[in-house]
């Protein structure tokens, strides 16, 4: 009995160790077999084109050994192979991008064969994309909701600029039509004594529309900044809305306003258009009037008033 079960275990053995010979030498023999790879492209500004055609696989003759096959099974077969279509110019007649299928041959002969005992014969001499142009639409981006702080003694010189100047959209003529501007997302910047650039994010109001692209969705914002320096002028007060009566004395008449003035414009006549001015009807039988500050540059900015209310008396 036990014989037996000694024969039965070698002959079984025997039968394993053939079986394995058999399939290694099977798995290495070189074999041709069809297959396909499938394809997609990259490298295109899909903010400008959409994809309206193209080729999704790419067949393949390949004469390989069995356990090349079976590697490029196991690790490559569901992935797909890009092609970079960003070095190619869309044709302006058809949309239409050509691309030699050889291009790509020592790619995919690594898929198949790390050891580069693979042969590979492309059944399609190119690969074929065709592309349609969206519609597009350049805006003026809009700083909405944008609050500056600066550090002591600086402040604004001049405007906040924005780059690039205009931003562009890209979809159908109905999505287009509906967006009427594209605003800057609303921001809190402290502003350093040498000014800066600062990145605004875009209201996103594109994604409201599944066509449309945007040609980028942030800006950059220079903000100019120079030192500050106090000045004071004596302004002489002016009464509004009293047509009613025909005299009113103010006491005082004058007040004395501090401005932070850039220092590149100081001492030049930037503040001589201002007034300050109390308006009667707005006194609801106030004694005194609050004192505003009208008509001065932009690039000024009040320190104080002084006073900052004056009393008035009508004569009758």
């Amino acid at each position: 009995m036990r014989q037996k079960l000694h024969r039965y275990r070698q002959f079984f053995v025997i039968l394993a160790i053939m079986t394995l010979v058999w399939f290694v030498v099977d798995m290495s023999s070189m074999r041709t077999y069809q297959t396909t790879v499938r394809v997609g492209c990259v490298g295109v500004d899909t903010a400008r084109y959409v994809m309206t055609g193209g080729d999704e696989e790419l067949p393949l003759s390949v004469e390989s050994d069995g356990f090349s096959a079976l590697m490029h099974h196991l690790t490559w077969r569901h992935r797909t192979m890009e092609v970079n279509l960003s070095a190619w110019e869309l044709s302006t007649s058809d949309g239409r991008i050509a691309v030699a299928s050889e291009t790509y041959k020592e790619e995919l002969q690594y898929r198949f064969s790390p050891l580069g005992r693979s042969e590979i014969k492309m059944q399609k001499d190119s690969l074929v994309f065709t592309f349609s142009e969206r519609m597009q639409k350049a805006y003026r981006p809009q700083l909405t909701d944008i609050s500056f702080s600066f550090a002591d003694g600086y402040g604004l010189c001049g405007m906040p600029s924005l780059k690039p100047d205009s931003v562009f959209l890209y979809g159908s003529d109905e999505s287009l039509a509906a967006i009427e501007s594209l605003r800057t997302q609303p921001a809190e910047i402290a502003v350093g004594k040498g000014g800066g650039q600062y990145t605004l994010k875009l209201v996103p109001v594109w994604n409201d529309y599944p066509d449309v692209r945007v040609s980028q969705s942030e800006v950059l914002l220079t903000v100019p900044v120079e030192p500050y320096i106090e000045e004071s002028r004596t302004l002489k007060v002016v009464c509004e809305g009293n047509s009613a009566y025909e005299r009113i004395k103010l006491y005082p008449d004058e007040v004395v306003v501090t401005f932070w003035v850039p220092q590149s414009r100081y001492g030049a006549d930037i503040a001589d258009d201002c007034k300050a001015v109390v308006r009667l009807d707005d006194a609801g039988g106030a004694q005194e009037l609050p004192v505003t500050i009208t008509d001065f540059p932009s690039e000024l900015r009040i320190k104080s008033v002084e006073p900052e209310s004056v009393q008035h008396v009508i004569i009758k």
